[in-house]
């Protein structure tokens, strides 16, 4: 039986070469505050302007967009 090795493009179809980060929303944004940090995340910056909170563990960075009335909060809900 022969097996095929997948192509590159197969494998990264967009050709990627990694995340800058990954932006999390929920109605519920105290419990995923509460999950990250016992996960071993740590809250390292909060913006100024905005209900958004930047989370970091190593390479490893995650926004928690608190807004309620954001694009990613109505992704979250419709989810």
């Amino acid at each position: 039986m022969m097996t095929s090795t997948p192509t590159a493009a197969a494998v990264n179809p967009c050709g990627l070469r990694g995340l800058a980060f990954v932006e999390l929303a929920t109605p519920d944004p105290e419990a995923i505050h509460r999950l990250l940090l016992a996960f071993g995340f740590s809250r390292t910056m909060h913006h100024v302007e905005r209900s958004v909170d930047l989370y970091e563990q190593g390479r490893i960075r995650l926004l928690l967009n608190r807004t309620p009335a954001s694009a990613a909060a109505w992704a979250a809900v419709r989810s």
